[in-house]
């Protein structure tokens, strides 16, 4: 048997899923794709994407088969990108396919489609219509059966989930292991604490575990009066700045993170380096977030908070939710983000946030500028020296990739308004 991943529901998490398939979100130290590795560590596994994101992944050279006809040459399992995979979900899987010996589809409790498991003699012919995302599961399976399973259909149901994910994936890494320099005067609470080499902890930071497990990568730095409370994971290279206050989140690596933060995930190579809360909210990649940037995550009637997915205004049933933040945004300084609201990629911005921002675009409408599209050629410049500044070539793939996105998102604009002249700020 086999194990294909694919990419299913994408559309809920835009701008986040505009660069990256829904598996390849974080969990935690792990995304859900590598989630799936974990646990499947004895099958080989495959991904289903969209054609773009497949192209450019194979352009830069990604470990599993993308897209890949000629792995269909077995019994295979695949599985929604959006299932947080446990090890009780996975023997209870195993289990009915011992027992059954048959094509089995998945589903749960609201009906919808987990995992289904195909015989290789029902997927002779039909490689193409699975990887385009056409093929009837249920048409093809003999029978069908309910299971318990956590799925994320919603970026909100991700951060309302946090908590208990990032518990339960931690815990499996095992705390109490301290390889970093920790000096005299931080504070230790608890032993769920992990803190890789090369890492330090400087004299009057605090870390917490009392109330989940605090995974600290490599080459962490974590300066003094900051506070870290668990659960939290925080990638390598990471840098927590004096007097940051970061509880219950997933920070990429090679970030550099300040003010507080609560309750957010974080891709890598994102700033958030001032003063400013940023709280229940997803953040992509190369994201730089100006000084007094903040967001608001809770209305002022504490009712729940409603947000836009396509043409649909959904009320996501939390009273505590944020914003998303596509990769490559770059917010000026004093930018304040009001709750469910979505900024697209490669986006400036600038004061009240009080709509949906679409990608590749300059908005200031709280200061009475009309919205102005990006430049593309300018949106790749800023890149490629943002970038270096990390050590990173953009490569044509990048760019590529960038271009391909600014046509993608065209009709986004075009709803809004966005203009194609110079902006100017009376």
């Amino acid at each position: 048997m086999k194990i294909i991943v694919y990419d299913a529901g994408y559309e809920n998490f835009y701008p986040i899923t505009y660069t990256r398939p829904v598996f390849d979100l974080k969990l935690g130290n792990v995304t859900f794709l590598g989630q799936i590795k974990r646990e499947f560590s004895e099958f080989e596994i495959a991904i289903i994407t969209r054609e773009y994101l497949a192209k450019y992944m194979k352009e830069k050279n990604r470990e599993e088969p993308v897209n890949d006809e000629k792995f269909f040459d077995d019994d295979i399992l695949f599985i929604d990108g959006r299932v947080v995979v446990t090890g009780r979900l996975k023997r209870r899987i195993l289990e009915e396919i011992e027992r059954k010996k048959e094509s089995l589809v998945f589903i749960d409790h609201e009906g919808e489609i987990v995992v289904a498991y195909l015989r290789e003699r029902l997927l002779r012919d039909h490689a193409k219509s699975l990887i385009a995302g056409k093929f009837d599961f249920r048409r093809a399976c003999e029978k069908t059966v309910k299971i318990k399973a956590l799925v994320i259909k919603y970026p909100w149901e991700l951060i309302a989930n946090l908590e208990q994910i990032l518990k339960e994936i931690l815990a499996k890494e095992g705390g109490g292991r301290i390889l970093g320099e920790v000096e005299p005067g931080a504070k230790i609470v608890g032993s769920m604490i992990y803190i890789g080499e090369n890492s330090l902890v400087e004299s009057g930071a605090r870390i917490i575990s009392d109330k989940g497990p605090v995974y600290i990568d490599s080459g962490v730095i974590v300066e003094n009066g900051s506070r870290i409370e668990g659960p939290i994971y925080i990638g390598s290279k990471t840098f927590i700045l004096s007097n940051t206050r970061v509880a219950v989140s997933a920070i990429g690596s090679v970030c550099r993170i300040g003010g507080e933060i609560e309750r957010c995930l974080i891709q890598g190579y994102s700033n958030k380096y001032h003063l400013g809360f940023l709280g229940h909210s997803y953040v992509g990649e190369w994201v730089n977030i100006g000084a007094g940037t903040t967001n608001s995550d809770l209305k002022n009637t504490y009712g729940t908070i409603r947000t836009t997915i396509g043409e649909r205004i959904i009320d996501t049933g939390e009273i505590k939710y944020g914003c998303l933040i596509g990769d490559f945004v770059k917010t000026s300084i004093g930018t304040y983000i009001y709750a469910g609201k979505k900024i697209g990629i490669a986006s400036h911005t600038h004061g009240y946030i009080l709509e949906d921002v679409p990608s590749f675009t300059i908005w200031a409408k709280s200061f009475g500028v009309e919205p102005v599209e990006l430049e593309i050629d300018s949106v790749i410049r800023t890149q490629e020296r943002m970038m270096m500044r990390r050590g990173i070539k953009m490569v044509n793939a990048d760019k590529k990739l960038m271009k391909y996105l600014f046509e993608l998102t065209l009709p986004e604009r075009k709803k809004k308004g966005v203009k194609r002249r110079k902006i100017k700020f009376s």
